[in-house]
């Protein structure tokens, strides 16, 4: 009988299986990232959940995983924080941080990280969320 290690080469030999890429450049290294390929993370509402967010995006973009992040708890820009209007920043910053900490992990050396942000339909700050300009790698560092 065949071991699964034997299927599963077999699988992928015929071209019936394909795992994901971080399956495939982190399996059987000594020091490897993760196997799965993306986590989906959602931040709160206060400064340790945002903290918590970018370096979720660095340690796990460092170790292969693309990463999500639902924006959608985060409150408008113009929010009163403890009853003084017009503190809160909304959900744009948090955004341009995440992109930072995705731009600046590397994957292992394999690719640089990648990582994505969502935002309900329904939250005041949707219009200037799309309105953003996505920027691509080639843009933000010029060789």
């Amino acid at each position: 009988m065949k071991t699964l290690a034997t299927q599963l080469t077999d699988e992928m030999l015929s071209g019936r299986f394909q795992p994901a890429t971080p399956t495939f450049l982190n399996c059987g290294k000594q020091q490897r990232g993760e196997l799965v390929s993306c986590f989906l993370l959602r931040i709160e509402d206060n400064m340790e959940s945002i903290g918590r967010a970018v370096n979720s995006a660095l340690q796990l973009s460092k170790r292969g995983g693309g990463v999500a992040f639902l924006l959608s708890n985060l409150r408008e820009a113009g929010a009163p924080i403890k009853r003084i209007e017009n503190q809160s920043s909304g959900v744009i910053p948090v955004m341009k941080m995440l992109e930072d900490a995705f731009s600046y992990a590397n994957q292992l050396g394999a690719r640089q990280g990648a990582g994505a942000v969502y935002l309900h339909a329904h939250h005041p700050d949707i219009l200037r969320f799309l309105d953003t300009k996505r920027e691509n790698a080639d843009e933000k560092n010029p060789h």
